[in-house]
Order: C-alpha cells, then sequence, then structure tokens
C-alpha cells in the first residue's frame, strides 16, 4: 500500500489504489538495497555506530506504517527518509573517494549529479499532480461548507456523514459519525444533538441518506456529487419528534 500511495492520493484509506507511474517509485524500492550497503560498508569501517543508529531508527519508525496499518499516505514515512539521508549521503561520499582516476571520478560525479536532477524533476512531477488534486478536493469542500451556511447551519451546528470533518470545519460545525473510519458517536447520540441544533447528514446522491436521516429534508449541493440531509432543532421540536 505504501509502494503504491507513493505518487497519491494523499491519504490512501481505503487503498485500493491502483500503482501509477511505476517508474517514478524506483528510487523508494532502492532506499534498502542503499541503507544495507551503508551499514555493511560501515561496519568494516569500524564507524557503525555513526551509520547503524539512523538506519535502526528509520526501521524502527517504518515498522508501524508498513506492517501494522491497514492504510497509507506519502508522508507518513517522510521522517525515514530523513533518518536515512545522513547514511546514504555518506555513502555517496564514500564511494566517490574509493574512485582514483580523477577522470572516472569526474564521470562518477556528473553521473550522480544528473541521477539527482532526473529524480527531483520526477518529485516536482508527483508534487504538481498531487496540490492540484489537494486544491480541486479542498475547492469542493469549501463549496459544499458554503452550501450548508446558506441551509441555516450557523454555529453551533453538526455535520456527520461523508467527509464531514473537513466540511465541517470549514462550515464551523462540529462533526461527528457513526460508522467508518471517523466513528466517534452514535446515532442515538447523534440525534439527540441535532434536536438542539442544525445538522447536517452528508451522502453521496446516489447513495442515499444514512438510516438515521431518512426523514430529514434533502438538499442536492451543486458540483460536489454531495447530497445534504438536513435537520434543523426547530422541525424535531414538533409532534413527530
Amino acid at each position: 500500500m505504501a509502494w503504491r500511495s507513493l505518487n497519491g492520493p494523499l491519504l490512501c484509506r481505503p487503498c485500493h489504489v491502483p500503482l501509477t507511474h511505476p517508474e517514478l517509485t524506483l528510487w523508494w524500492l532502492a532506499l534498502p538495497v542503499l541503507a544495507l550497503t551503508a551499514c555493511a560498508l560501515a561496519w568494516r569501517a569500524r564507524r557503525d555506530a555513526v551509520i547503524l543508529l539512523p538506519v535502526a531508527c528509520a526501521a524502527t519508525l517504518s515498522i508501524p506504517y508498513l506492517l501494522l496499518i491497514n492504510y497509507s499516505a506519502p508522508r507518513f514515512l517522510l521522517p525515514v527518509y530523513a533518518l536515512l539521508s545522513p547514511p546514504l549521503a555518506a555513502l555517496a561520499a564514500q564511494s566517490a573517494r574509493a574512485i582514483r582516476p580523477p577522470r572516472a571520478r569526474a564521470l562518477a560525479t556528473g553521473l550522480a549529479a544528473a541521477l539527482l536532477a532526473l529524480h527531483l524533476s520526477a518529485q516536482v512531477e508527483v508534487l504538481d499532480r498531487d496540490t492540484a488534486a489537494a486544491r480541486t478536493t479542498a475547492a469542493r469542500y469549501r463549496t459544499a461548507a458554503h452550501d450548508l451556511r446558506r441551509l441555516g447551519l450557523t454555529p453551533p451546528c453538526l455535520v456527520s456523514g461523508r467527509h464531514a470533518p473537513p466540511i465541517g470545519y470549514d462550515a464551523g460545525c462540529a462533526s461527528a459519525n457513526v460508522g467508518g473510519n471517523n466513528r466517534n458517536t452514535t446515532a442515538h447520540t447523534l440525534l439527540r444533538r441535532a434536536a438542539r441544533e442544525p445538522t447536517a447528514a452528508l451522502a453521496r446522491t446516489r447513495s442515499g441518506p444514512p438510516h438515521y436521516a431518512r426523514a430529514w429534508t434533502p438538499h442536492r449541493l451543486p458540483g460536489t456529487g454531495l447530497t445534504a440531509y438536513v435537520r434543523s432543532p426547530v422541525s424535531a421540536s414538533g409532534p413527530g419528534a
């Protein structure tokens, strides 16, 4: 999952995305090999503490994200890459010193610089693509939040359902979910709160309302693919409450 999500999305949960542009992930596959090579050379040169300690810390940090969770995000392993940078820089410097003929050393240095430039250009491409996707997603959240405010959801208010945390944040509302990755309440508790403050349940338009919001008023949120099922505290106090 970490490999497949290396070039995005920014959060892969659930992580069912296919691997895109595998040629841009070769550096990631090379990291363990380079790290082990750095450790072996450091052990032979009796500089093991300087190299082995950051590599051991990097391996320890990576275990939870690679083995113990069922989703992934590219940012999770950023501390690991930072810890591996000094050992790999030491490996590069040692490799350069091992090349004796000046012409061969210059050629190796130029090749290394070309590989670094190629890697940076690939990372810029990934950055541009992911930031563009993030901007589109953030704009969709802001559009939904604006429409919720137009529907009467002003603080204190509550947003539940699909993408409730970011949309609720933009709307100035609290968020709560009865299921999924962000589950933090029950339907009974949510309905009790909905009786006191404006509440909206978000769902994909084609999916229909959540089970606790079937009697709430639907409002399409254009440009988002979502429908907001709204219940105000005024309507909740009527005979059918």
